[in-house]
């Protein structure tokens, strides 16, 4: 934080003498890009100091990560913030901002401890009961990240993807004048000027949403709007498929399509788009955005969301000349089960489910606090390259869990590591319900 002089210090002991709390301060307009940030006081944990002033960030880039203990994905990113911090220490300040209603105070410091206590420590100060903060940068979804400058002009408002290395270091060098280059606030005009009987637009990654993996429904007396923002096309085309066909969803096919029954057959280029998905779930490559598609469809209103989403699905069919269908398979299955009673309940039954995949010493740290065995096994089909596992258990106990898994790891290994906790995997032929694209 850069050094004051006597002005500022003068003006700074006066507002201490007259210090209203920020969020009594400012009316609750919200900012937007081009804006200055006012200053205010904000309440932290984890900071080495419980309170800071927002012209305590000034002279370095501020970046305000909204989060939450629910949102999975913000969790999964604190080792890459933690990273960017420690990387860009003398040009960033990093300042996660709790996007809950104040009085959790106690949920977050427990959130903080049991991490710390996992051997997961978060090294980054975030700010907690705020109610000024969320006012002046509304959001629907997160990760929410708002991009300062060392002036306090608001640059940019976007959502966790562009938030990286290359982004950081092309501000901090000048290599771009403004995040405006990166990422502007809005998502799409929600309000149509002028009546439209029909539209479908699909373009590539859009870096001015306000947030990622959304999608947005907008069906009133006039017309059906529905927009899917900066989606992995294979997620992109799962989520409609599974709207569309909920029932396999719900008794066959798991929630989450997991990798293991979806088999792609097309020989067309978005199979090298699966491909690049699946690398990209077990952490083999990293995500440059390429396969990120937004897509908007406007209909009249005899066409409720229901049918809105089976055109949607119909067209991205066409386009990509592929279908999607359900089929019954005879595949290898690894069916998990007890083999002895054990004490697998949570030490930590207040705190909120989560469970990250970490690499650590060249290995592959699963962690789960919390956490259901079906969430466990959900998270190894889609994170690793054994063959299908069925959860066969029957538990309905939270548990905690660590499973620890080389790079070349087989599932013989995975089983060894199970037997930790009295679970074994029973290899057999099984007829599941898969998804199968093909050629159209």
């Amino acid at each position: 934080m850069r050094n004051l002089n006597n002005i500022h210090w003068l003006y700074t002991i006066l507002l201490m003498l007259v210090y209203v709390p920020i969020g009594a301060q400012t009316k609750n307009v919200a900012i937007h890009i081009g804006d200055t940030i006012p200053d205010g006081q904000v309440q932290l944990l984890n900071a080495g100091l419980s309170t800071a002033t927002l012209f305590d960030y000034r002279g370095k880039w501020l970046i305000l990560d909204f989060w939450s203990t629910y949102c999975l994905a913000c969790i999964g990113s604190f080792p890459k913030l933690e990273h960017l911090q420690q990387q860009y220490s003398d040009q960033l300040n990093l300042l996660l901002v709790v996007s809950d209603k104040p009085g959790t105070e106690q949920k977050y410091r427990d959130f903080l401890t049991m991490r710390a206590s996992r051997h997961m420590p978060l090294g980054l100060p975030t700010v907690i009961n705020d109610t000024q903060l969320v006012a002046w940068f509304p959001h629907k979804g997160l990760p929410h990240v708002v991009w300062i400058d060392p002036e306090g002009v608001v640059r940019a408002i976007t959502g966790g993807p562009p938030l990286n290395t290359e982004n950081v270091k092309a501000l901090i060098t000048g290599k771009v004048s403004t995040v405006n280059d990166i990422a502007t606030d809005h998502i799409v005009n929600e309000e149509i000027e002028k009546p439209v009987i029909y539209r479908s637009q699909l373009w590539g990654f859009d870096p001015s949403s306000p947030g990622s993996d959304n999608t947005l429904i907008l069906a009133d007396s006039i017309r059906t709007h529905i927009i899917m923002a900066n989606r992995f096309l294979p997620m992109m085309l799962l989520e409609l498929f599974r709207r569309k066909f909920p029932d396999q969803f719900t008794t066959g096919i798991v929630a989450d399509y997991a990798d293991k029954q979806i088999i792609v057959k097309t020989s067309k280029p978005i199979r090298a788009i699966f491909d690049r998905f699946y690398r990209l779930r077990r952490g083999e490559i990293s995500n440059d955005l390429v396969d990120y598609f937004s897509y908007e469809v406007v209909l009249p209103k005899i066409y409720d969301v229901p049918a809105s989403l089976a055109i949607m699905l119909a067209d991205l069919e066409r386009v990509f000349q592929v279908q999607i269908a359900v089929e019954k398979r005879k595949v290898p299955v690894l069916n998990l089960v007890q083999t002895r009673e054990v004490k697998l309940k949570t030490g930590f039954p207040t705190t909120r489910s989560f469970i990250e995949v970490l690499s650590e010493n060249g290995k592959q740290h699963l962690s789960g606090t919390n956490i259901s065995i079906s969430t466990v096994v959900n998270t190894i089909n889609t994170r690793f390259n054994f063959p299908f596992i069925k959860n066969g258990t029957m538990a309905e106990d939270s548990i905690d869990l660590d499973l620890y898994l080389s790079a070349d790891a087989t599932w013989a290994d995975l089983n060894l590591e199970f037997g930790k906790y009295g679970l074994t995997l029973k290899p057999t032929i099984q007829e599941l319900e898969v998804i199968v694209i093909s050629d159209r």
